[in-house]
């Protein structure tokens, strides 16, 4: 989902004119699957507050699941609780 909560005075997010949506599921399914022998670092995010979508955890789960990659998020804190946490922790 492309949008964040915060509107940081040195991050450019809500200060330009970007294009709010998420990612289709089958696009990022097919982009997942084309990923399978990646041993680099998938972030998933980009210019926006991840856990506003509710299909992280799931992306974050197919990601470790499928690829060699290693998963990161990175997260303005704001809408993290114990529960999300430790639940993303897994992968």
């Amino acid at each position: 989902l492309a949008y964040c909560n915060y509107r940081c005075s040195f991050c450019p997010t809500n200060q330009i004119d970007m294009p709010k949506g998420r990612m289709p599921d089958e696009l990022y399914y097919s982009l997942i699957s084309q990923l399978s022998d990646y041993r680099g670092t998938i972030r998933l995010y980009l210019r926006n507050e991840p856990l506003i979508d509710k299909r992280l955890v799931h992306f974050a789960e197919l990601a470790w699941r499928l690829t060699r990659a290693t998963v990161v998020i990175q997260t303005n804190g704001s809408l993290l609780t114990e529960a999300n946490a430790r639940e993303l922790s897994r992968y």
